[in-house]
């Protein structure tokens, strides 16, 4: 219009469909906010006309494409918005185009530079457009890519108000984003269906940098997602990606006469297909015609599918192998075996060896039982014939009867080996065997070959054994009875000392009695009897007649021959007579010697002399005290009688014998009430007991009514009763 000089005059400028507004450019007056839209002025200078521009640019979609293995994509690029151009998906050989899909990954290379019309603001350059308006489109990520050296000192945040920018980051949206504020690098953003319809992007530090983000749905943007070459709309910034396959390959196959097949279908290229031919009954598989098989003479295979293929599975009569064999392989053969036609009825036979019979069939027989029979050949058969060893029979027996035991008969299997064993009876010996098949006749124990039936005899004898008989020392005797003898005869043996020896016993076995010299012994086996003999001790035994008369020494056992002394002293009132023994002369000595070649007993005889008890040597050396009565030092007073006997003033009425001479050798006394007992002058009141008799005990002492032997104490101050003690129950007794 035309205005006054130096008037301010508002201008505004509005951008078409599918363009961004830039700035202004003013010649011939001032310009003022030269990047407003609806704000910029110019005033008017004096003198001259004023020409304004508003510069515009067009809005870029960027169009990201994409292919799967199988194929190659073209059309991609930026385009201006709205504009519609074609993308087309071009498959590779054996490959088909499936479809197209939206969605992937675009990057926008991000710069800071200053601003095209005010060089004193900067602005982000977007994919080389200055701060432009972005539309995204869900299901997509978005890259912004920082070039570093341009943006430092600019991070780079999204928002959701549109008066963000250096405003510490007012509204920072950072859902589905990476990277937020980074100044190089990348920060990226991915669309979902939650992400708000309208956002913007900005610097953190300076305002007015960036720019608003218009989010839409993919959908709309491509025409025929199924089309290969299809039309596409530039309203937003997006990605496709072309979807494509392997070609789809027909295999078609089929069967000849005899049979089925599998297989039949359509498949990708290049796979491998299985294929199955299944002959029926009667026949057999034979080969598959066509190309790409993998083994043409397999039922089962693979074809390759590198294009359409048709496949024919050939059969023919089938043909069924018989094999035969026989168990065990030793046990016999068959015949029979072989290839035959479907159907065939096969003839089989089994020929046992030697020793063996046939026991049966094991597989698909008519009979089973018989050795010859037959096979229906529906199909390949396995048949076994069966063997079984013949049976053997082993008999054992002995001659002469029960002169053995044998072991090893019985029942055996043909051609095995029997063992036997011949042990004779108690007086037999072994000989041999008789029969056939043994392995060594003259052995006890040996085997016997049953490859038939046996009769064995085993042959015994009777058996002798030599009896020996050996004396020890060989110089103390000899022996008889030696020599051979029938096993289990009784035979005598005798054993004859030598002089100065004795026979002791016999040593070894089957001796009926061995102490006895002449005995007998079973002859069971080859033995040793020895006798043995010991050198001979004669026993001399000595007696007094009458008994007690006397005292003897010298008896007793000697070695044969010594020479012997004998001594007979009488006891008082005796005196010695004579000596008398069985082949000895009579000896008259008190004193004998004689050589010992034997056991030997010989008698003393001695005569009893009558005495007064006055003429006892005790008697005689005691102090008379008048009227009979006397005392002795040691024995204390008695009374002599005109007799053998004495009144003791302490032990009553006694009897003395011996010591008629005095002296120590001391006395014996006999009471009618106590019996015999000895005492002497150097030992009283010890006295040595015979035979004591002890009654009425007294009530500190023990009772005693039997006989009791060895020495006494008599208890001087005691009369009526008088006390003894007992040194061979250490007690006090009394009587």
């Amino acid at each position: 219009g035309i205005y006054a000089a130096g008037t301010v005059v508002g201008i505004r400028a509005t951008p078409a469909s599918g363009n961004h507004f830039l700035g202004w450019t003013v010649s011939g007056g001032t310009l003022s906010q030269p990047l407003s839209q609806e704000s910029a002025s110019v005033t008017l200078d004096l003198g001259s006309n004023a020409n304004a521009n508003a510069h515009f640019t067009p809005l870029i979609s960027r169009i990201g494409l994409a292919a799967s293995s199988g194929g190659s994509v073209s059309g991609e690029g930026n385009f201006t918005s709205g504009q519609t151009t074609s993308v087309t998906a071009t498959p590779d050989a054996n490959h088909t185009f499936s479809s197209w899909e939206t969605g992937g990954v675009l990057t926008f290379p991000v710069t800071v530079s200053s601003r095209q019309y005010d060089a004193s603001l900067n602005a982000y350059q977007v994919a080389g457009r200055e701060s432009p308006p972005l539309v995204l489109a869900r299901g997509h990520e978005y890259s912004f890519a920082l070039d570093g050296p341009g943006t430092a000192g600019h991070p780079f945040y999204f928002s959701t108000n549109p008066s963000g920018g250096g405003n510490a980051y007012l509204e920072e949206y950072l859902t589905g984003v990476t990277g937020s504020r980074s100044t190089q690098g990348s920060v990226t953003l991915t669309v979902d269906e939650n992400t708000p319809g309208t956002l913007y992007y900005h610097c953190g530090v300076h305002a007015g940098m960036g720019n608003r983000i218009t989010i839409v749905d993919a959908g709309p943007l491509l025409a025929d997602a199924n089309a290969f070459s299809t039309l596409v709309e530039a309203n937003a910034s997006f990605a496709l990606k072309a979807l494509f396959s392997l070609a789809s390959r027909q295999l078609t196959v089929s069967a000849g006469l005899g049979g089925t097949v599998a297989g039949s279908g359509s498949y990708s290229h290049g796979s491998q297909a299985s294929v199955t031919a299944t002959p029926a009954a009667g026949y057999a598989f034979s080969s598959w015609s066509g190309e790409g098989v993998t083994e043409v003479n397999s039922s089962s295979t693979t074809v390759t599918m590198i294009k359409d293929l048709s496949l024919t599975a050939n059969f023919e009569t089938a043909t069924h192998l018989l094999t035969l064999s026989a168990t065990p392989a030793q046990g016999g053969s068959v015949v029979g075996g072989g290839s035959f036609a479907h159907g065939q009825v096969a003839s089989i036979s089994a020929i046992p060896a030697t020793g063996y019979s046939f026991t049966g069939w094991q597989g698909g027989v008519t009979d089973e039982n018989a050795s010859s029979t037959s096979v229906t050949m529906t199909s390949p058969q396995w048949v076994t014939a069966t063997f079984a060893p013949l049976s053997r029979t082993l008999v054992l027996q002995s001659s002469p009867p029960d002169a053995g035991t044998l072991s090893g008969g019985g029942t055996f299997d043909h051609g095995n080996d029997a063992n036997v064993t011949a042990s004779p009876a108690p007086g037999y010996l072994f000989l041999n065997w008789s029969g056939e098949g043994t392995l060594d006749a003259n052995a006890s124990v040996t085997s016997v070959n049953m490859t038939a039936d046996r009769n064995l005899t085993a042959h015994f004898q009777a058996a002798s054994h030599v009896l020996t008989v050996a004396a020890s020392p060989s110089e103390g005797g000899y022996v008889l009875g030696g020599g051979t003898f029938p096993h289990g005869q009784s035979t005598h043996i005798s054993a004859i000392a030598s002089t100065g020896y004795v026979f002791f016993e016999w040593n070894g076995t089957g001796i009926s009695e061995r102490n006895a010299s002449s005995t007998t012994v079973e002859v069971n086996a080859t033995q040793s009897i020895v006798a043995l003999f010991e050198r001979a001790t004669p026993l001399v035994t000595l007696r007094s007649l009458p008994s007690g008369a006397g005292t003897l020494t010298g008896g007793g056992v000697y070695p044969y021959g010594s020479s012997v002394d004998l001594n007979a002293s009488p006891s008082w009132g005796y005196a010695f007579s004579h000596w008398s023994a069985t082949g000895q002369a009579d000896h008259n000595q008190t004193q004998l010697s004689l050589t010992v070649l034997r056991d030997m007993t010989l008698t003393a005889h001695f005569l009893h002399a009558e005495t007064n008890a006055s003429n006892h040597g005790f008697v005689v050396e005691a102090q008379s005290l008048g009227s009979s009565w006397r005392e002795s030092t040691w024995f204390g007073r008695f009374f002599v009688a005109s007799g053998s006997w004495i009144y003791h003033s302490s032990h009553g009425w006694l009897y003395p014998a011996g010591n008629l001479q005095g002296g120590g050798a001391g006395i014996w006394f006999w009471s009618q009430s106590l019996g015999w007992y000895w005492t002497s002058e150097s030992v009283y009141p010890f006295l040595y007991a015979d035979t004591v008799k002890f009654s009425d005990p007294a009530p500190d002492a023990s009772e005693e009514t039997s006989a009791v032997f060895g020495w006494f104490y008599y208890h001087l101050s005691s009369r009526d009763p008088r006390l003894f003690f007992n040194y061979a129950t250490s007690e006090w007794v009394r009587f």
